[in-house]
């Protein structure tokens, strides 16, 4: 197959040359000779020149991992040069070339004491540690690792670092949840997570509250809701530090609710004889789901609402009301009671 596309080539090349040398078949390998010949004269001699160029030269950092870098740490080093392309063709195809590396063994060092190859200064306020390293420095292990290249010109570095830490945060909901006319939220909300944990620069996380809030959007929720909200962190902060999820799912169940009206007798406890109820019937309002399955007179079957003369008022001559007992096979809530007491009179006896 590969002779068969050489051939071909080869046939097509042929025939195009003869146009310009007809008279001999092989003065096109003449030409091609010639051709090649000319094309690496002209790279040696370029090769040769001195060239201006923009360049860049791998670098590596190695520190604690008790810290973490502000901003993502450069992977190569800028500069300008003015030398052969001889020195220059290595750095553009990377041959051979073995990184810078600055190794950060103590962040700690007093703010006025340099070294060698860095200076570093802690921020009283945040705590963060600047890391300076020089023209100078980056000069030398350049021109030690790439025989003797000397940069016209190259920015200084300038990293930031910080303790590495962990914070938990509570999910929680900050505002009301949403819901459409007569619409209940029906049994448990459900969170999931219910913390987000954080990792990251000690500053940041000190800048976050212990709470994580959800806010609802404000449309109205009329059905079973599930949803999941991505978690957002203050964008100065976010690149500051990793998160353990990237959203969190609510979701809860929803029932249309109605308010019904009701009236039941009041049990009385604990009544003298000659002492009895000015009203012995109380109204009440309560809500429950719409289309439960009860009907109304075995639902206030259900109910007890009870005076207890343990709770006699002498100021105004009354009893208050206590609900005993509510319906458990459906929800209810929300019960009103037409009044908090009743009056009490009393009968002669013979």
């Amino acid at each position: 197959m590969f002779r068969l596309i050489r051939n071909t080539i080869l046939t097509i090349w042929e025939r195009q040359l003869k146009k310009v040398f007809p008279s001999t078949r092989n003065e096109w390998r003449v030409f091609l000779v010639c051709f090649l010949g000319a094309v690496f004269w002209w790279f040696f001699h370029e090769l040769s020149k001195t060239h201006t160029v923009n360049l860049s030269y791998p670098i590596r950092f190695k520190y604690d991992s008790a810290y973490i870098p502000i901003n993502p740490l450069p992977e190569n080093i800028y500069f300008q040069l003015n030398t052969s392309g001889w020195q220059i063709l290595p750095l553009y195809i990377g041959l051979g070339l073995d990184e810078l590396e600055y190794t950060f063994d103590d962040f700690f060092k007093p703010s006025n004491a340099i070294n060698k190859e860095y200076k570093s200064d802690i921020d009283k306020v945040s705590g963060q540690i600047t890391v300076n390293i020089s023209q100078a420095s980056l000069r030398r292990k350049l021109a030690r690792l790439s025989q003797g290249l000397d940069p016209n010109s190259m920015d200084e570095l300038e990293l930031v670092f910080d303790l590495l830490e962990s914070k938990k945060l509570k999910v929680s909901i900050k505002n009301a949840i949403p819901l459409a006319k007569n619409f209940k939220i029906s049994g448990k909300i459900n969170i999931q997570p219910a913390y987000i944990n954080l990792k990251g620069s000690k500053y940041a996380l000190s800048k976050l509250p212990d709470n994580y809030e959800i806010i609802f959007p404000n449309e109205k929720i009329n059905e079973d809701f599930s949803t999941s909200f991505p978690i957002k962190l203050p964008p100065n902060l976010a690149r500051q530090m990793q998160k353990s999820h990237e959203e969190i799912n609510i979701s809860f169940q929803v029932k249309e609710f109605e308010q019904k009206r009701g009236e039941i007798p009041i049990r009385k406890v604990g009544f003298p004889d000659n002492i009895q109820l000015a009203k012995p019937n109380i109204s009440f309002l309560y809500t429950v789901p719409k289309n439960q399955d009860k009907s109304d007179k075995e639902l206030l079957n259900d109910f007890i609402i009870v005076a207890n003369f343990n709770k006699y008022d002498s100021s105004d001559s009354s009893v208050a009301l206590e609900i005993l007992k509510i319906p458990k096979s459906v929800y209810i809530e929300d019960i009103q009671l037409a009044q908090s007491k009743v009056k009490i009179r009393y009968e002669n006896t013979p």
